[in-house]
């Protein structure tokens, strides 16, 4: 495996990955981001085992391969080097050279096969939001939350889609925070669909929310949640 790929763009890729990440679980590879090549670039994925999040960085791939590297380690050394192309070579044991200008690193990886694979998702979107919408209906409710993670059912946000319009509430048991909003596509006729989703999920949800204008979409299939941009 041997890429190529511009500082900036390889830097904000590893900032989202960072809440997701495990620091101190007892799977020492999930504390690792792991790194697939593709075709014009990188996919990058990681996960807690309970949430995961993957996303594509353009990049010139020279040879193909994956590797699993320390996300916050990673994340530490690109924050430090200047604006230039990163070169990344994968080596014997899943050993990994990174030069970037006069800098030169050399990183103990993981075997990328040993990395537990992401749920399948569906791509066929439920409900969809832009930005400004999605980021308005989390901050009006999250704070409703409760802090006990002894209690699931009220350790995260109720998302219900009902005829044309969507609803999102949060509650501790003393205090309830509702908001409605409509929604975009062909109203539903059935029986109103309700997702609880994890604090953990919205928080870092929150931090990817940068394009207002853009738009979002949310699937569900077998029980797995996804938010998809792009």
């Amino acid at each position: 495996m041997e890429i190529k790929i511009d500082r900036d763009i390889f830097l904000n890729g590893m900032q989202k990955v960072q809440g997701i990440v495990e620091s101190k679980g007892t799977m020492p590879i999930l504390s690792h981001v792991h790194i697939a090549t593709e075709k014009d670039g990188i996919l990058l994925q990681a996960t807690d085992l309970e949430i995961g999040i993957k996303g594509f960085l353009p990049a010139q791939v020279v040879a193909a391969g994956a590797v699993t590297l320390n996300a916050r380690k990673l994340f530490d050394i690109l924050r430090e080097l200047p604006n230039l192309e990163v070169h990344l070579v994968r080596g014997d044991n899943d050993w990994v050279k990174l030069k970037c200008g006069k800098a030169k690193f050399r990183l103990p990886g993981l075997p990328a096969s040993d990395y537990p694979k992401l749920p399948e998702y569906s791509e066929e979107a439920l409900i969809e939001f832009s930005g400004k919408q999605l980021k308005e209906m989390i901050r009006k409710t999250y704070f409703a939350i409760s802090p006990d993670e002894s209690r699931q059912a009220l350790n995260g946000l109720l998302l219900e889609r009902e005829k044309d319009h969507v609803n999102m509430v949060g509650t501790d048991g003393h205090r309830l925070a509702f908001i409605k909003r409509p929604i975009k596509g062909k109203a539903s006729t059935g029986e109103p669909q309700g997702y609880l989703l994890p604090k953990k999920l919205l928080s870092e949800l929150l931090k990817l929310l940068e394009d207002e204008d853009a738009s979002y979409t949310f699937s569900v299939k077998d029980n797995q949640l996804a938010f998809i941009h792009g």
